[in-house]
């Protein structure tokens, strides 16, 4: 009978050639709860906790032709194993995802060193979120992007990079105008106004950067980390001279009023950037209605067609300024105020709008405490409005009445059936145009 070791191994390499056929998307450590296979899971299982034993087998795999690897509760001396033994030679492999993995900071040095080094030409994208990398890590990753010329996208959010981590990764986007890195995501808590700050001076500079994500923390107790209006209006007035971001993303922050006030500005003159987020800023109606009027005034930006504000306290006046814009704004596609008090004249209003706007497809005002009338308004504009492909008015008080609504979509394509589907306490009205209605 042949050894267990050696059956092992046959499993691995035979289930290698597998993986070769599946496209080559390697998993690596929850692989065994993906599949019912009893010796794949084995292998898995080992390839987890004797990494030595069957690194050559993985190794191989990884020189032929898997060119995504993912891996969970990932540890930072195996980074240094996955760097030096897989990738350093590879001209394959475009995607490593270690998301909630403990990389740490002697992970992110093994990355760095890989990136300084140029002798992976292949990888273009490394999510390292939540992943413990610090403050080192960052200025590790930072350094090496001085030289690096092939990285698309660095995902580091989750990780407390601090003011330092973020001024080297902008010094380095800044000084040496990093040509390759598209996508930059970061978590603003521990960053502040003086990380913002440096990455708005990256800004005025780099011409390769298409989206700059600075979200902060979900849980309200670390907003006073995140940015605020100083930090907001050094973002603002690099926006006014740059000409190539496309996303700007510093939702979960506290830039408040005077925050807002600064990016409005910033719209009146920039005619590049597509997508914002401001989702709870505390920008309020005063904010709202001051980027309103900025999108209402420069209506030749013909780029900007997402804006997302959900929970900012925005009451009636700025829900009613921000539809009110649409009368003149052709752009924009896509408007999220969910979580916010516009209420039944919020609703009407945007209603009114509808009925001659063409342009919006999307429009979110869940949780804006709408009733019954406000709620008739908007399913009867809907009635004469055939572009707008989906409205999210859930978890709004005058839904509760609302199979009544659903009468407004039954058999809108003449099929003889209704064009509707309840799913659990929500509803997804469909019709023939693709149009869906969330209530």
């Amino acid at each position: 009978m042949a050894p267990t070791t050696t059956r092992r191994q046959q499993d691995q390499d035979r289930h290698v050639t597998q993986l070769e056929r599946m496209h080559l998307v390697i998993d690596i450590v929850c692989a065994w709860q993906m599949s019912e296979h009893h010796n794949f899971r084995g292998a898995a299982r080992d390839m987890c906790g004797r990494w030595a034993m069957v690194s050559r087998a993985w190794r191989d795999a990884v020189r032929t032709n898997v060119n995504y690897i993912k891996a969970y509760h990932f540890k930072s001396e195996r980074a240094r194993m996955l760097t030096e033994g897989m990738l350093s030679t590879n001209d394959v492999v475009h995607t490593v995802s270690l998301r909630h993995c403990h990389v740490g900071i002697h992970g992110a040095r093994a990355f760095a060193d890989l990136f300084r080094a140029n002798t992976n030409t292949s990888l273009t994208s490394l999510d390292l979120c939540s992943s413990g990398i610090g403050v080192k890590g960052a200025c590790a990753l930072g350094d090496a992007l001085k030289t690096n010329s092939t990285l698309h996208t660095l995902d580091i959010s989750g990780n407390m990079v601090g003011v330092k981590g973020a001024k080297a990764l902008a010094n380095a986007l800044r000084v040496n105008n990093n040509t390759a890195l598209h996508t930059l995501r970061l978590t603003s808590k521990q960053i502040g106004n003086g990380g913002a700050m440096a990455l708005a001076e990256m800004l005025r500079n780099n011409t390769a950067l298409h989206e700059l994500a600075i979200n902060g923390d979900f849980d309200v107790r670390d907003w006073d980390f995140g940015i605020r209006a100083e930090g907001a209006r050094a973002l603002a007035n690099a926006l006014k001279t740059n000409s190539t971001l496309h996303t700007l993303d510093i939702a979960y922050n506290m830039v408040g009023v005077d925050g807002a006030k600064a990016l409005a500005d910033a719209l009146r003159v920039n005619t590049t950037l597509a997508i914002m987020h401001v989702d709870m800023n505390k920008i309020g109606d005063e904010g709202a209605i001051a980027l309103a009027d900025a999108l209402r005034v420069n209506n030749s930006n013909t780029a900007l067609h997402t804006l997302r504000l959900k929970s900012n306290n925005v009451g009636v006046e700025g829900t009613h300024a921000l539809a009110e814009m649409l009368r003149v704004n052709t752009t924009l596609q896509y408007i999220d105020l969910g979580y916010n008090d516009g209420g039944d004249t919020g609703a009407k209003a945007f209603a009114d709008v509808l009925r001659t706007n063409v342009a919006l497809r999307k429009l979110d005002l869940n949780q804006n405490d709408i009733n019954v009338e406000g709620t008739d308004a908007l399913v009867e504009a809907l009635s004469s409005n055939d572009k707008l492909k989906e409205l999210n008015i859930a978890d709004n008080p005058g839904v509760g009445y609302s199979w009544d609504i659903m009468s407004w979509w039954d058999d809108l394509d003449g099929d003889g059936d209704d064009d509707h589907t309840a799913v659990g306490d929500s509803r997804v009205t469909k019709r023939s145009d693709c149009s869906s209605f969330v209530a």
